[in-house]
């Protein structure tokens, strides 16, 4: 656990003293519950408190710089080409090999495919991770071609840009499959409809003078659910009615996230805003290791 210096009086008592801190007594209430449940002390539990505040507040100020930055820099004619051929490295077929190879068992885990059921995306993922295990010095060490069956030999083929065979056979039709479903993944292809807004309200406070920004509970929860789980330990759980989950909740509360506007149209159909329960938290919670395991497969 990370060591700061404490106040000399209790941290509930300390929180409770200051109206603008008084909020979040419910944070450090939850995160004591989920010390206890893991075998750790308050103490412990008051340490990732102040992690969590340093983590939203770099977050913060990440969003706010590069929203400046963005609103500043404008690219050059000059600097198109040397962009393109950037945007053209990034694409899947020029990754590298064994990241494929890596993609292609997840994928054929999560369609069934020579397998007699389907895996969840996460758990493909996650033993893709577990069996095609790489040397950091030396990738082509530790896995080849040797270690991939023949149908996903053939679909790291098709996904670095090979020609699919006119005669199928059973194994080019798996790999085709399995390749398609990868290049889907993955797709560039901007979907039709109106332009995104942006994504975050920015407002200058002039008596404050600071910038009042509005988070997100994805950005929140993707920001401090790595400290959530250090503390968490062995009782690390995704269910609704855990006590991770439950402190994951108290984490956006806390940093008074605000629901999203609901269009004009809905709320004149007379449909009620949803409340940010356990449930939307676990979800949420899910899409974020769901996320992080695939940034490790792409490393």
């Amino acid at each position: 656990m990370p060591k700061y210096k404490f106040p000399r009086d209790d941290l509930t008592s300390f929180l409770a003293k200051d109206p603008l801190l008084a909020k979040d007594l419910p944070l450090l209430k939850a995160l004591r519950r989920l010390a206890a449940a893991a075998g750790k002390t308050s103490t412990d539990a008051d340490a990732v408190y102040y992690q969590i505040q340093i983590e939203l507040g770099g977050l913060r100020n990440r969003i706010l710089r590069e929203s400046k930055l963005r609103g500043r820099v404008e690219r050059s004619s000059d600097e198109q080409p040397a962009r393109a051929a950037e945007e053209k490295e990034k694409l899947l077929q020029h990754r590298p090999w064994h990241i494929i190879a890596r993609l292609v068992r997840a994928k054929r885990y999560q369609l069934g495919i020579g397998r007699r059921r389907r895996s969840s995306e996460q758990k493909a993922l996650e033993r893709s991770l577990k069996e095609l295990k790489l040397d950091e010095n030396d990738p082509d060490t530790k896995l080849g071609p040797g270690d991939l069956t023949p149908v996903e030999t053939r679909a790291v083929q098709l996904v670095r840009g090979g020609k699919v065979n006119a005669r199928k056979n059973p194994i080019e039709v798996q790999a085709v499959a399995i390749a398609a479903a990868i290049e889907a993944d993955f797709s560039r292809k901007r979907k039709g409809g109106r332009p995104a807004a942006r994504r975050h309200n920015i407002v200058f406070d002039e008596t404050s003078f600071q910038y009042q920004l509005r988070l997100t509970r994805t950005e929140v929860i993707e920001a401090v659910l790595s400290t959530i789980e250090d503390l968490a330990g062995p009782a690390n759980s995704s269910a609704p009615n855990s006590a991770m989950i439950a402190s994951a909740v108290a984490v956006v509360k806390a940093a008074g996230v605000e629901p999203r506007p609901m269009p004009k149209r809905i709320k004149a159909a007379g449909v009620t805003q949803k409340t940010f329960d356990a449930n939307s938290c676990a979800s949420i919670v899910w899409k974020v290791q769901r996320r992080r395991t695939k940034r490790k497969i792409l490393k």
